[in-house]
């Protein structure tokens, strides 16, 4: 099982949480089996604004995500 919670920076389960899932900087995955790891929107959209963020998360294999504004 993988989480995602989109933060604000770098740091981890260290970094704040983002107010919006959309536009969060950093993506921090917890995976029960690969431990957790930290990936940058860029990583995630490599072209800004054209990019359906859920679905590429899904391609890293995230099963839920754990945010505070997600919009419509």
């Amino acid at each position: 099982m993988c989480l995602c919670i989109p933060t604000v920076d770098d740091r981890g389960l260290e970094g704040a949480l983002s107010p919006h899932f959309g536009g969060a900087a950093y993506f921090t995955l917890i995976d029960s089996e690969a431990g957790i790891r930290t990936v940058s929107r860029r990583k995630v959209c490599h072209v800004p604004d054209t990019c359906d963020v859920a679905d590429a998360l899904r391609g890293l294999g995230v099963h839920a995500v754990i945010c505070h504004g997600i919009g419509r």
